[in-house]
């Protein structure tokens, strides 16, 4: 049996809300104007505008982006539109709010970037107690492995698909999920209840692309260069295009049922995916993403 890391429950964590605040100077004699986004959250938060991200706000950092009045900017699912006079909107947590799309009030955790060396990554203490939810959303079989504290793994559960658990556990205690030989790290950093939906199209480093901020898509300029796994995790072919310089659809792979695919991109530049009828896009904004296809 494999040894217990973990023994009490953590606080349950300040969901997301969004904070408009006035600001005080004067408006601009014409249509241009500014908006600023101030990140009191624990994780990056991606700025998009007519379907490209314009911004990616780190914690604890405040942007100020130039803008036009009336100019939509998305953010966590939300709309921000640009005014005179200017305003600030603010990513912060309250307690008299449930987050967006989880009557849990759980926080999301997402994978530290494949490009971060984990080498010496182990458990450290015991000290702060907070707890994880694996939810496995793929239609495989998913491994749970804790990371102890001389950086070994250690099995704690197989979930099939649709299966969860909530396993407590501290910060600074880092887990492995294994999907199909394929491993993505999780590292708790606070006292919370978090939230790991395996299989999630929800990812900072890879925004899954809804409504209007799919339409009018194009690549821009090269970015950094990055790269996007695709897992097909469905019972049919999966069909992989990238969306060119003028917005053209290219036909860049099919991937039958299991396979899996290591497309090198950059960031900025729009990916679809199209499979068993239904239609998705994604837009690389940081280091190597996920794509799992159910």
């Amino acid at each position: 049996m494999a040894p217990r890391c973990c023994c009490r429950a953590g606080r349950r964590p300040s969901p997301l809300v969004v904070v408009i605040k006035l600001g005080s100077r004067p408006s601009p004699p014409s249509n241009k104007t500014f908006i600023t986004f101030e990140n009191r959250l624990p994780e990056a938060v991606p700025i998009t505008s007519n379907g490209r991200v314009v911004a990616t706000v780190q914690p604890g950092e405040t942007v100020k982006l130039p803008a036009t009045t009336g100019q939509i900017f998305g953010v966590r699912g939300q709309n921000a539109t640009a005014t005179n006079p200017p305003h600030a909107v603010v990513l912060s947590p309250t307690r008299n709010r449930a987050l967006p799309n989880d009557q849990h009030g759980e926080i999301p955790l997402y994978p530290l970037a494949h490009n971060r060396d984990v080498t010496d990554l182990k458990s450290i203490d015991a000290k702060t107690a907070t707890s994880i939810t694996f939810v496995n959303e793929t239609t495989n079989d998913v491994d749970v492995d804790w990371i102890d504290y001389s950086g070994q793994r250690q099995r704690y559960r197989t979930l099939k698909s649709r299966e969860s658990y909530r396993q407590e556990t501290f910060v600074s205690h880092p887990w492995d999920v294994v999907v199909e030989g394929h491993t993505s790290r999780f590292l708790p950093t606070a006292r919370a209840e978090y939230k790991v939906a395996i299989g999630s199209t929800h990812n900072p480093t890879l925004i899954h692309l809804q409504g209007s901020e799919s339409e009018n898509l194009r690549s821009g300029a090269n970015g950094a260069a990055t790269s996007i796994n695709f897992f097909n995790g469905s019972t049919s072919d999966a069909n992989i295009f990238w969306i060119d310089m003028q917005g053209k659809r290219q036909h860049y792979k099919t991937l039958k049922q299991g396979e899996v695919d290591h497309q090198h991109t950059f960031i900025n530049h729009p990916w679809e995916v199209v499979a068993d009828g239904k239609t998705t896009r994604y837009m690389p904004i940081d280091s190597e993403a996920d794509v799992y296809i159910n």
